[in-house]
């Protein structure tokens, strides 16, 4: 959302398509954690709910965009985008927790990215002299730095020690 112009801009010379990138940059993260929460049901053997969530999304998509896009044109497309998405996304999470009782700590990590992400273009938009690409950079190496210090991201060398422990005792 924040590089939304200079991407419009740079990658298909229209500002317009900036404005279409920022309207839609909300729900990448969305369709990112429908995809997994998706996948982790099919792997614990649900595939035929899922089939059942993606049957609800499509038939509402369907009748959204019949009813939406006719008055709203591209508008009303992309808020039937944005209620199927969550739809399917809050379907699937429900089934997930209800099988396994995980999902607990959703809003807790959904509200520290948000804060890191929000912090790190704050830094980088004070600096209106980066080029996107830079930008992009430098916000993405702030937001990586604080999701360490808020600890969004685990230690790799313990999950490792972890790993050596159980396969020495499983081996041994």
């Amino acid at each position: 959302m924040a590089f939304s112009d200079g991407l419009g801009l740079s990658v298909y010379g229209s500002v317009e398509a900036g404005s279409m990138i920022r309207a839609t940059a909300p729900l990448i993260p969305v369709m990112y954690f429908d995809t997994t929460v998706d996948c982790m049901l099919k792997g614990l053997g649900e595939q035929v709910h899922s089939m059942h969530i993606n049957i609800i999304d499509s038939a509402s998509s369907l009748i959204l965009v019949l009813l939406l896009v006719p008055f709203l044109g591209i508008g009303g497309y992309i808020i039937s985008v944005y209620f199927c998405e969550c739809l399917n996304c809050a379907l699937s999470l429900h089934r997930l927790r209800k099988i396994t009782g995980a999902g607990a700590g959703v809003v807790r990590c959904t509200l520290t990215s948000v804060v890191c992400i929000t912090v790190s273009v704050v830094v980088v938009k004070t600096f209106h002299g980066l080029s996107v690409s830079a930008g992009i950079t430098v916000c993405a190496v702030i937001y990586l730095a604080l999701s360490v210090i808020f600890g969004r991201v685990p230690d790799l060398r313990e999950k490792r020690k972890r790993k050596f422990k159980n396969n020495v005792e499983i081996g041994a």
